[in-house]
């Protein structure tokens, strides 16, 4: 199977979590080509080579299927009129082209090849940089020279070794200012003064607007469908980032007497 018929599975299965959508694959590009685990033979399919790279697509926002995309219309388009992304991809194929067998097993997941080796052979956990063949589990479809596609499908994941991440478009209002409306996040805290953490520097998060405005409201409750209880604005603030790629905004929530061990605080924030 060629990597264009490949990523056009990858695209059908994408656009398929959307209900119903139309897009194209407009390019590939290849970051890094290697020998996969230094030439380790396969069976007879041989050994492997790993491709990583971006592979972007397009959509058309005046395309009446791609109405289902929430705030596609709110995207920047190219010079095509077209929303653009890209997700990151991984290839493992045999390194002899005669020895694929034209058939690929096509995987959605930040998890790279970790979570299909996971998935289907027993190996070690998704996100796995391979350097042990021990860690394939039992890499039978290896052996028959089945290629492995693996593409990113979630935007939550910023780059991180072993793990693949899809890159969406900001969507802008008319002006070019951001998009602002409402997040829910909640904790369900394990133990006495845990903390309330908006940010984990593994995934991009909605930064808080106008942190001092009495408009965000945090509440606590015993249990999943239990009565909320709102805590005084005077009784908790946000914290600021010292340092790092969040300095200077909201990254954590400090509550008066600290948090209590059994219990779910839920914050509602404007956000950007």
């Amino acid at each position: 199977m060629g990597l264009w018929r490949g990523f056009a599975l990858g695209l059908c299965l994408i656009v398929g979590t959307v209900d119903t959508a139309v897009a194209e694959v407009v390019r590939v590009v290849i970051d890094r080509r290697t020998v996969f685990l230094e030439g380790r033979v396969f069976g007879t399919a041989g050994a492997y080579e790993l491709l990583e790279g971006r592979v972007f697509f397009a959509f058309d926002p005046d395309e009446p299927a791609n109405g289902r995309i929430a705030d596609i219309h709110l995207a920047p388009v190219g010079e095509d009129g077209r929303v653009e992304l890209w997700t990151g991809f991984t290839v493992l194929q045999p390194l002899d082209p005669q020895q694929r067998r034209g058939i690929a097993w096509v995987d959605l997941g930040e998890g790279g090849l970790g979570a299909t080796a996971a998935l289907i052979q027993g190996g070690a956990p998704d996100g796995t940089v391979f350097t042990d063949p021990a860690e394939l589990g039992d890499p039978l479809l290896l052996r028959q020279g089945v290629t492995w596609i693996q593409l990113g499908w979630e935007a939550a994941f910023t780059d991180r070794p072993g793990r693949l991440t899809l890159a969406l478009p900001t969507a802008l209002e008319a002006d070019g200012s951001p998009v602002m409306g409402w997040v829910r996040l909640d904790w369900l805290v394990d133990e006495d003064d845990a903390p309330l953490s908006l940010a984990d520097p593994s995934r991009p998060f909605n930064p808080v607007v106008v942190p001092e405005a009495p408009v965000h409201i945090l509440t606590v409750r015993d249990g999943p469908d239990a009565a909320r209880d709102t805590i005084p604005v005077d009784e908790w603030s946000f914290v600021l980032a010292e340092d790092g790629p969040y300095a200077g905004t909201p990254v954590a929530l400090d509550v008066d007497g600290g948090t209590e061990a059994g219990r779910i605080y839920e914050l509602v924030y404007r956000a950007r």
